[in-house]
């Protein structure tokens, strides 16, 4: 069963790798997110007590929906909902895959 989870894990990592090959997440996270969240994501960032490294691309995937949507978030939240407003699911994935990969 672990196996079994483990591949499926794995296919679904590589699917959304895939599908966000045609996003150049890096220089998306240079223009938008290295000024509060730093070259590795282990800044925190204004009004924030957690860093962007160690998140999964679940997890930060999540959040920018979130943010995007307007119904999550604490201190930055409006910086990070301007941030996020733009962005369209595939740039969402393949940051979320960037960002993961610190």
């Amino acid at each position: 069963m672990k196996k079994l989870f483990a591949t499926l894990a794995a296919l679904a990592f590589l699917a959304s790798v895939a599908m966000a090959a045609s996003v150049d997440a890096k220089k998306l996270y240079t223009t938008r997110c290295i000024g509060c969240h730093g070259v590795d994501g282990a800044k925190k960032a204004p009004g924030s007590n957690a860093v962007l490294k160690g998140m999964s691309a679940q997890e930060v995937e999540t959040a920018l929906q979130g943010y995007k949507a307007g119904n999550y978030g604490g201190g930055g939240k409006r910086i990070m909902e301007s941030q996020a407003r733009n962005l369209d699911d595939e740039a969402i994935k393949g940051l979320a895959g960037y960002i993961a990969g610190f």
